[in-house]
């Protein structure tokens, strides 16, 4: 008993030494121009694991810093790297004033993440592209896809104001993985708008690889993956509590918006929460109103961080979306003309939690653990407007009052990740992670039958409720292991990026029916005439592998040259697997056999930086085989469209971006981008590519409240499609933004946007958009105006 008091003693004596001999600093990170806080900046002690990212208002803290002359790094895109020497001493809290330097053009120098190694972007060979909030808030833009839309290679398309989605160098939906905050998201493959479930004002950054990424992510990362950051909390030396309010208008669907965080916390602990209402009419075209547009939603977080240990933090992450009532115009291209269709509701719900340790020993510098859970639902609502006539004696009308299709996606999933420094050179990523997914759909069809006489009267009427599971219930579950390796050599002059993963994948399904029951005048049938298996239980085990390579040169400091190549996978989802949907005329029917798709992927590219001129260009190619494409057959003696692996695909392109500051206070920036796609098993035009596309924006900073921005958009016309894709003529249109430089009234800072969108009311179809039904033109000019107010 006493050994074990003298032990305890002097473990405590140990933490106490510990805890004495080190020192906490804070400090505010502005523009040494203009005097603005900038929000976002890192902040990290050279040579130790200790770091943050200054909040909202500029401020930072970091605690338990060795008593000692520290060397501080502070980096922020678009300002030079900033070195000071700082004096920590022990037991206090030291204060500086940190005054950045704004670069004449914005250099890659900030830090991604979405490669998991969390490195500046100049120092990644991957093709990857950054979204930042100013350039969210620059642009006034109204969701992620919006945002994304700018960036080379990275195309939009619309199913109306509420619903949109992107394509990413030709590839997009399946191939592409969704993630917020790290957690997948997985959602019905044949609708869009999984990038509409997210909050725009609560997002921080959004980061996205072009290309394959399978070792990073696992399964459907054939084409890119888009990682969404939403605003977190933030620790301070003192007890603070601050607020951020935004209001919104949009003229072309009469939207308006209004958004509202609150943050408190201390050194131990922060909570953070907001909440936003959105609510929006149908959208005005240079042709007329577009009927059947409009929505409203909102959205709630909550973010909590605690520091129950030196170097230990657990965060906790939840998140609800809420959208109802939006408008779907057109629908499907199998949906009537006349049909009404919409989602009267759509719901994310989102929970995680995450703990991670920083600095356990010198080799191993962080490590971390997160679970999380998100749920998604996604209902359809299809008033087709059809009456048929059964010819018979009697003879009956069937009218189709409507048709509700919906399902639940509930995901649970883990990441383990461990950051190894094995020496100054090397930095090791080794992980494990895994996700399974809960499909529970239904789809009812609501029938009157009127029973005619032989004058063509109404005898009787037989009301009917046809029970439907468009997939089983069913799961899918995929683990896999993981690693990324980056060497640097010669000073950070030669980086090698090597990675692999395995994974396993198991797929399982209930038996089902066709149909599941009949309810005819509220007498329900769970065993109706005719009904018949469609599928039987089925438990399948499956597994596949991928791989990257990343090589960057750094001949000059003025030069990266940088090559990736990589073998990507995607297994097929559920709905490919086991879909069952009776169109009327034919039926559309998944393959539980199918094979999982496999592309090889390879991007050269440069990265050039003069003076005041810089320039990035990458040129790629995809090859995809083992394709998903329908094929058409019979089933049950009707016509029939069934998933197969028939399809090969080949693309390859470029895409560019460039920035150049002219005389009198002009910013001069365009980007171009191109992808050629080919189905080569076919040997025609693959579907969904965006043609030759670009943008240049003209940025003038010369006045002393304001700045202004004219941007160009250009389309090409797009004459290779797709045997059923109609082609489309190219088009220009222009955007002019305004901004005001940070206005300070007492405490509070205020920053007001102002836009016209599709300043010349311009008519144009975008190619991503034929496909679906009555969109055949574009939102029409639209005035939009953002207030900012931080207190």
């Amino acid at each position: 008993m006493k050994n074990t008091n003298k032990i305890i003693i002097v473990l405590f004596l140990l933490i106490t030494i510990t805890f004495a001999q080190t020192g906490n600093l804070s400090g505010y990170i502005f523009n040494k121009e203009t005097g603005k806080s900038l929000p976002g900046a890192n902040i990290k002690v050279k040579n130790l694991e200790i770091y943050t990212v200054s909040d909202e208002n500029g401020q930072f803290f970091l605690e338990n810093i060795p008593a000692d002359n520290q060397q501080i790094q502070i980096t922020y895109i678009g300002y030079r790297d900033l070195f000071m020497n700082v004096n920590v001493e022990k037991g206090k809290t030291t204060n500086i004033e940190v005054l950045m330097i704004p670069l004449i053009i914005p250099l890659d120098e900030v830090e991604v993440f979405v490669t998991k190694s969390g490195k500046k972007m100049r120092d990644e060979a991957l093709p990857v592209s950054l979204v930042r909030e100013q350039e969210i808030n620059q642009n006034i833009s109204n969701d992620i896809s919006e945002a994304l839309k700018t960036e080379p290679g990275i195309s939009i398309s619309r199913d109306g104001a509420w619903g949109k989605y992107v394509t990413i160098r030709g590839l997009t939906r399946n191939n592409i993985v969704i993630l917020i905050d790290g957690n997948r998201v997985s959602t019905a493959t044949n609708l869009s708008a999984g990038l509409s479930l997210v909050d725009i004002n609560d997002i921080t950054r959004i980061e996205t690889v072009k290309g394959g990424a399978s070792s990073l992510y696992g399964t459907g990362a054939t084409g890119g993956v888009i990682n969404i950051v939403t605003k977190d909390g933030y620790y301070y030396d003192k007890f603070y509590v601050k607020a951020k309010l935004s209001n919104g208008f949009r003229s072309v669907n009469q939207e308006n918006s209004g958004h509202l965080s609150l943050f408190t916390g201390s050194e131990k602990w922060y909570f953070k929460v907001s909440g936003m209402l959105r609510k929006a009419g149908d959208i005005k075209t240079p042709s007329g109103i577009l009927e059947n547009s409009q929505f409203q939603d909102n959205n709630f977080s909550l973010r909590l961080g605690i520091k129950p240990f030196q170097n230990h933090e657990i965060k906790l992450n939840y998140q609800r979306y809420y959208a109802e009532d939006v408008g779907l115009p057109g629908g499907e291209p199998l949906f009537p003309a006349i049909a009404d269709v919409r989602y009267p509701e759509e719901k994310r719900d989102m929970f995680s939690i995450k703990y991670s340790v920083k600095n356990l020993f010198p080799v191993l510098p962080k490590i971390s653990l997160k679970f999380f859970k998100q749920d998604i639902l996604r209902d359809v609502e299809n008033i087709p407007h059809i009456v048929k006539t059964i010819p018979g004696s009697p003879a009956k009308e069937m009218h189709i009052q409507k048709v509700t299709p919906g399902a639940m996606h509930k995901t649970l999933g883990f990441q383990f990740q461990s950051d190894l420094i094995l020496n100054p050179k090397n930095h090791l990523v080794l992980g494990i992670d895994g996700w399974q997914k809960e499909m529970d759909s239904k789809r009812q069809k609501h029938i009157m039958i009127n029973v005619l006489n032989g004058d063509g009267a109404v005898v009787n009427t037989i009301n009917q409720i046809v029970g439907e599971r468009p997939v089983p219930l069913a799961t899918y579950r995929t683990a896999g292991v993981f690693f990324n390796n980056d060497y640097n050599l010669f000073e950070n002059n030669f980086i090698v990026t090597f990675g692999g993963r395995y994974d396993f994948i198991n797929t399982e399904n209930d038996k089902a029916y066709n149909p599941e029951y009949i309810i005819i005048d509220g007498n329900r049938n769970d065993t109706p005439p005719g009904q018949k298996t469609l599928w039987e239980a089925k438990n399948d085990l499956d597994y596949s592998w991928s791989a990257n390579l990343g090589l960057l040169y750094r001949p000059t400091n003025l030069l990266d040259l940088t090559l990736t190549l990589g073998k990507s996978f995607r297994s097929p989802t559920l709905e490919e697997r086991y879909k069952y949907i009776d169109l009327g005329s034919l039926v559309e029917i998944g393959d539980p056999e199918l094979d999982s798709e496999e592309g090889l992927f390879g991007d050269i590219g440069m990265k050039f930086k003069y003076n005041n001129f810089s320039l990035a260009a990458n040129s790629f190619i995809n090859k995809l085989t083992n394709l998903v494409s329908e094929e058409s057959t019979t089933f049950d003696g009707r016509n029939a469209l069934k998933q197969t692996n028939i399809g090969k695909a080949q693309l390859y392109g470029f895409d560019l971006k460039a920035s150049c500051k002219l005389p009198f206070d002009i910013d001069l920036l365009g980007n171009l981008a191109y992808v050629f796609a080919e189905d080569t098993y076919n040997n025609q035009a693959l579907a969904f590519v965006p043609p030759l596309n670009g943008n240049v924006t003209v940025k003038y900073l010369g006045f002393d409240l304001l700045n202004l921005s004219l941007a160009a958009n250009f389309f090409a016309d797009q004459d290779r499609v797709a045997e059923w894709e109609m082609e489309t003529p190219g088009y220009t249109y222009f955007d002019v933004f305004a901004y005001t430089k940070l206005l300070v009234f007492f405490k509070t800072q205020t920053e007001l946007y102002f836009g016209i969108e599709n300043v010349t009311d311009k008519e144009f179809q975008n190619h991503l958009s034929t496909n679906r039904g009555l969109i055949k033109t574009e939102p029409g000019r639209n005035f939009t105006v953002r207030w900012l107010l931080n207190i």
